[in-house]
C-alpha cells in the first residue's frame, strides 16, 4: 500500500474510533475482527440474513483440504461474541457522506419480521411452517386498495378415492366435532357437505351431527360459513394455540402411526381441507363421498395441504393449472427446498430466520400465522418495517464478495435444460455435510451415483464472447480439489478436467495438482469442449471435442461440473455507484499496483474479490491489510468507542469434585463418516467423572457453544473435553465459552479424531472409532488433573521489529508507525529496497523506481522508525509482548533491541 493512497492530512476534527466494513464473507469478517482486537468499534453491513459469504457454502479448501466450515466456524464463533463488532445483516448500505476520518453513513435494513434479541435460533418456526411452494396470491382489485380482486369461474376436479368410502373406519387421533345450537342458523349446509351423512338436519332445526357415524373429517366445520362458525372443534391437542398448531400435531402423529406401511390411499381425516381452508385461507380442497373435491382456480399452489397429508396422496401438479413454484434454497444453490421463514445455513451468525415477504401467506393475505403461533419466545413480529440507521465512521472497508457466471449463458453445454449438468457451487453443496444429500455425491436428474465425471473450464472466464477476458484465478484448483474430494467420497468416481491451461500458481498449488494426477486418479486433458448432449434415455452427457493429438472424440459421462467464472454483481456496482467507488471494465475496484487495497476515494479500503478474482488465503491477507490501512488513519481514536468484555467470577468445585462434560464432534460427515460418534460418546459416559455426554452435529457453531455454556452451568460441570478437529483452530474458542460460564480456561482439554482418527484411518471404520476412544479417554484423564491457572499482567514493549527493507519490510514499518507504534527496521545490505531496486516499470507502465524512492523517503522521515541498514541479526529471546533481539551493526558494534513483536520481511 502506498502512503500517497492509504493516508492523506489529518482531518481538521478528531478522527472517529470506528470503522464500517461492508460485507460478511471472509474477506469481511477477517476485518472486522482485526479491528475489533485493536480496539477499534466495527459496523459490520452484510445484505443477506447472515455472514459467512461464499466459504460457508464450500465443502473443502484447497490445497490443504481443510473442512472449510471447520476454519470459518471459530471466527462466525468470534464475530458473535465480539462486544465491539455491531453486525448489521439482511441489510444495504445507501450512503456515505463526509470525508475521511469523519462519515456519516446512513444503512437501510430490511424487515426480518423476527426479533433478534428474542428469537432463541431453536428453528422450530421454519420446521412447522406449512408452505414449500411460492404461492400465487390473489391480486388485488384495480382502484380498490386492500379488496381481493372478483372471484373468479371455479373449475374444479375430484382426484377419486382409491378405495369406497363405506366401511371406512375414521382416522386416528381424530377431533370431535359438534354444533353450536346458538351460533347454527339452520342452513343445512354441513349435512350436505358430510361425506358420510354423519349430520342430521331438518328445516328451521338447528343441525346434529351423529357420532356413531362421523370419521371426524373436519368436512362440516370447512362448510359452515365464517361468519356463523356454529362447529366447535374440541380434543384437538394444539388448538389452543391455533387451527395450524392443531393440524400439523395431529398430522405427525398420523404420519408417524402409517410409517413404514404400505398405505396409497387416502385416509379421510381432512387436514388437507382444514389447511387450505382455515389456515392458509384458499378453500380450494374438500373431503367429499367419491374423493377429493379441488377447485383448482382458487388452489394457490402453495404446498401447505401436501405437508400435512400423512400419506402422500396428493400432487401439487393436479392440484392447480398455475405452474408449481418450489421454494429452493439460495445456501444450498437450488438444490433444495425451503420455507418462507428460514435459517440461512446451520452454523449461520446471528442464527436467526428471516421471513420472505415474496412468500409468506400471512404478509400477503393476513391468513396462516402458524410460526407465530408456535414461537414460545414470541419473537415472530409481522409488523416489522423498514428502517434507516445513521451513524459515524472514521474509514469505510468494502469487501462485498462476487456472484457467479450464470452458466445459461454458455447454452452449448446444456445447464439448465440437462439434468445432469450442473455448475461448481452446486458440487461443492453436493459434497458439504450440510448439504441437500449429506456429503452423498448423487445425480441431480435420477438420484443415481455417477462414476465418471467431467469438469469443464472457463465456464465465463478468459471468454471474449460474454464480456468475461479474465481470468477467475481460482477455477482450476476448486475443480482439481472437488475432483479428488469427490473420489474421497466414493472411490469408484472417474473424474476429468478439461481446461486450457492449468493455472496452479499459488503456494503449493502445483504440487496439489501433481498428486491428484498421479495419486488421486484425476484425469487432465487439454481440450476445449465444442458442446454437450443429452442422451434421452440414460440422461448421460456426451462431450465432444479435440483430443491433444487432434482427433475429434465423443464421450459420455455421468454428470457433467460447469467451473463457473467469478464476476462483481448488479447490486455492487450499484453500491459502488452510490459511494463513489470508481470501478474497471468488468466492475472490480479501480486500484493501483502500489496501493492495491485503496479506492479512489480517501478513507476507503477494498479487499476481496471486490478489487479482482482471488482465492481464500489472498483474500484474508488482503483483509488483515485493509484492516491495518484503516486503522492507520484513526489512531489517534483507538479505544475511544471500544468496549471492554467483562466474564462472570471463576467458581470451582466444592471439595475438588470433578464433573467433566464431554461433547463429541460429528463435524458433519468429516468426523461421523468414518468415526462411530454415538458410540464413543456413550464409551465416554463410562470414564470415571465423566457427569455429561453429547454429541452435536457441529460443536464449534454459536448455538453450540451456547448450549455447551449453559449445560456448564446446568449440570455444575467443572470440567470439558472436546472430540473433535484441531486444537490450534478452535480451542480458544471453547475455552472462551467455559470462561463465559465462570469457568477456568484451563479446566479443558481436547481430542482430535478428525486428523489423527477419521483422516488416518477413512479406510477403517472400526479402528478409527477405537482409537477415538482411547485419544478421548487419555484427555479425559488429562483433564482431569488440571488445575486452575492465574492469568497475569505484563506491560508489553510497544514497538515493533521488523526483519526485511524490501517493498514489504518498508510498508509495514511505514503502517505500524503511523498507528502510533515505534519501528526498528533491519536490512542486512547497506541499500533498503530490496528486490525492487532492479524493476523499473510494471506491465501497466507504473515507474517503480519512483515510487521506492518516495517510499525509502517517506520511512526515513518517519520519526518513529528507526532503520538500521547493512544490519545483522545475532541473537533472539524472549516472550510475545516482551522480545530481546541482538544485532550487528556495519561498525561491529552489538546492540540490543527491545520489542514487542516481530515481523519477517
Amino acid at each position: 500500500m502506498d502512503s500517497t493512497r492509504t493516508t492523506q492530512s489529518p482531518p481538521a476534527a478528531p478522527p472517529v474510533g470506528a470503522v464500517l466494513v461492508v460485507g460478511g464473507g471472509i474477506s469481511g469478517m477477517q476485518s472486522a475482527l482485526d479491528l475489533a482486537n485493536a480496539d477499534f468499534k466495527v459496523y459490520l453491513v452484510e445484505s443477506s440474513p447472515a455472514v459467512g459469504g461464499r466459504m460457508a457454502q464450500l465443502d473443502k479448501t484447497f490445497p490443504t483440504n481443510d473442512c472449510s466450515m471447520c476454519i470459518i466456524s471459530p471466527k462466525l464463533v468470534e464475530l458473535g461474541r465480539n462486544k465491539n463488532i455491531e453486525l448489521l445483516t439482511h441489510s444495504e448500505v445507501e450512503s456515505v457522506e463526509g470525508e475521511m476520518g469523519r462519515f456519516t453513513v446512513r444503512v437501510r435494513q430490511r424487515p426480518r419480521y423476527v426479533k433478534l434479541d428474542a428469537c432463541t435460533g431453536c428453528g422450530q418456526c421454519e420446521i412447522v411452517c406449512p408452505v414449500t411452494h411460492r404461492p400465487y396470491f390473489p391480486e388485488p382489485e384495480a382502484g380498490g386498495e386492500g379488496k381481493a380482486a372478483a372471484k373468479k369461474p371455479s373449475n374444479k376436479i375430484t382426484l377419486p378415492y382409491r378405495a369406497p368410502m363405506e366401511n371406512l373406519e375414521a382416522a386416528p387421533f381424530g377431533w370431535t366435532f359438534r354444533v353450536d345450537e346458538a351460533a347454527c342458523k339452520m342452513c343445512g349446509i354441513c349435512s350436505r357437505r358430510c361425506p358420510v351423512g354423519a349430520i342430521a338436519w331438518e328445516k328451521k332445526q338447528p343441525a346434529r351431527i351423529q357420532e356413531s357415524l362421523c370419521i371426524r373429517c373436519g368436512a362440516c366445520a370447512v362448510a359452515c360459513p365464517p361468519k356463523f362458525a356454529a362447529i366447535a372443534v374440541s380434543d384437538a391437542p394444539g388448538l389452543e394455540r391455533s387451527m395450524g398448531a392443531a393440524i400439523l400435531e395431529r398430522s405427525a402423529k398420523l404420519k408417524q402411526a402409517v410409517a413404514g406401511k404400505d398405505h396409497p390411499d387416502c385416509l379421510r381425516c381432512g387436514l388437507c381441507q382444514l389447511m387450505c381452508d382455515k389456515v392458509m385461507g384458499a378453500g380450494a380442497l374438500a373431503v367429499t363421498k367419491d374423493g377429493i373435491e379441488v377447485d383448482k382456480e382458487a388452489c394457490r399452489a402453495c404446498g401447505a395441504c401436501i405437508s400435512v397429508c400423512p400419506v402422500g396422496f396428493l400432487d401439487i401438479r393436479e392440484l392447480s393449472d398455475k405452474t408449481p413454484r418450489p421454494l429452493r434454497s439460495e445456501f444450498n444453490a437450488g438444490l433444495a427446498g425451503r420455507k418462507p421463514i428460514n435459517i440461512k445455513y446451520p452454523q449461520a451468525v446471528p442464527r436467526v430466520p428471516v421471513i420472505d415477504p415474496s412468500s409468506c401467506v400471512r404478509l400477503n393475505t393476513g391468513a396462516c400465522g402458524v410460526c407465530q403461533s408456535l414461537c414460545d419466545a414470541k419473537a415472530i413480529d409481522y409488523g416489522h418495517v423498514e428502517t434507516i440507521r445513521e451513524f459515524e465512521v472514521g474509514s469505510v472497508i468494502l469487501s462485498p464478495g462476487y456472484d457467479l457466471f450464470d452458466a445459461r449463458r454458455r447454452a452449448e453445454y446444456g445447464y439448465g435444460v440437462y439434468a445432469n449438468v450442473m455448475t461448481s457451487i452446486e458440487f461443492e453443496r453436493l459434497l458439504s455435510a450440510s448439504g441437500p444429500t449429506s456429503g452423498a455425491v448423487l445425480r441431480p436428474g435420477d438420484g443415481r451415483h455417477p462414476k465418471k465425471i467431467a469438469w469443464i473450464q472457463c465456464v465465463g472466464s478468459r471468454d471474449t464472447t460474454c464480456g468475461r477476458d479474465y481470468c477467475s484465478s481460482v477455477c482450476c484448483m476448486y475443480a482439481t480439489k472437488e475432483a479428488v474430494i469427490a473420489r474421497d467420497h466414493d472411490p469408484n468416481i472417474e473424474p476429468t478436467i478439461f481446461f486450457i491451461d492449468l493455472r496452479a500458481f499459488g503456494k503449493n498449488f502445483d504440487d496439489y495438482a501433481v498428486r491428484a494426477r498421479d495419486h488421486n486418479g484425476v484425469r487432465y486433458v487439454r481440450a476445449m469442449i465444442s458442446r454437450a448432449y443429452e442422451d434421452p434415455v440414460t440422461r448421460d452427457v456426451e462431450l465432444r471435442y479435440i483430443d491433444p493429438s487432434g482427433e475429434q472424440v465423443r464421450e459420455s459421462f455421468d454428470l457433467v461440473v460447469l467451473s463457473v467464472g467469478l464476476e462483481i454483481s448488479e447490486k455492487t456496482r450499484g453500491l459502488a455507484g452510490r459511494l463513489g467507488i470508481a470501478l474497471d471494465r468488468f466492475g472490480f475496484a479501480q486500484t493501483s499496483a502500489f496501493a492495491p487495497l485503496a479506492a479512489n476515494r480517501p478513507g476507503f479500503f477494498v479487499s476481496g474479490v471486490f478489487s479482482g478474482p482471488k482465492d481464500i488465503p489472498e483474500t484474508v491477507c488482503e483483509a488483515s491489510g485493509a484492516a491495518g490501512a484503516a486503522a492507520a488513519n484513526l489512531s489517534s481514536a483507538r479505544g475511544s468507542l471500544a468496549a471492554r468484555e467483562s466474564f462472570p467470577p471463576e467458581r470451582s468445585a466444592p471439595d475438588g469434585e470433578r464433573r467433566i462434560g464431554v461433547f463429541v464432534c460429528h463435524c458433519g460427515i468429516n468426523i461421523a463418516a468414518v468415526v462411530d460418534v454415538a458410540a464413543v460418546a456413550d464409551y465416554a459416559r463410562t470414564l470415571p467423572g465423566v457427569a455429561y455426554a453429547e454429541h452435536p452435529l457441529y460443536t464449534c457453531s454459536q448455538d453450540t457453544q451456547e448450549r455447551m455454556r449453559s449445560l456448564i452451568m446446568e449440570h455444575d460441570l467443572t470440567h470439558v473435553v472436546v472430540a473433535a478437529c484441531s486444537p490450534r483452530t478452535h480451542e480458544p474458542v471453547f475455552q472462551e465459552t467455559l470462561r463465559q460460564a465462570g469457568r477456568n480456561r484451563a479446566m479443558f482439554d481436547m481430542a482430535n479424531i478428525r486428523d489423527h482418527c477419521s483422516w488416518v484411518h477413512q479406510n477403517d471404520h472400526a479402528a478409527a472409532t477405537d482409537k477415538a476412544r482411547r485419544l478421548l479417554r487419555m484427555a479425559v484423564a488429562n483433564v482431569s488433573q488440571a488445575e486452575p491457572l492465574v492469568d497475569h499482567e505484563f506491560q508489553v514493549n510497544p514497538n515493533l521489529l521488523v526483519v526485511g527493507g524490501g517493498l514489504a519490510g518498508l510498508t509495514a514499518a511505514l503502517e505500524a508507525a503511523r498507528q502510533g507504534f515505534g519501528v526498528y527496521l533491519i536490512e542486512q545490505d547497506k541499500e533498503l529496497g530490496g528486490h525492487l531496486r532492479y524493476l523499473r516499470r510494471t506491465s501497466s507502465g507504473d515507474d517503480v523506481a519512483a515510487f521506492l524512492a518516495g517510499l525509502i523517503q517517506a520511512v526515513k522521515a518517519e520519526p518513529k522508525i528507526q532503520t538500521l541498514a547493512g544490519t545483522a541479526i545475532v541473537e533472539h529471546r524472549g516472550f510475545i509482548g516482551n522480545f530481546e533481539t541482538t544485532v550487528m551493526t556495519p561498525a561491529g558494534v552489538s546492540r540490543t533491541l527491545k520489542h514487542g513483536a516481530v515481523v519477517v520481511a
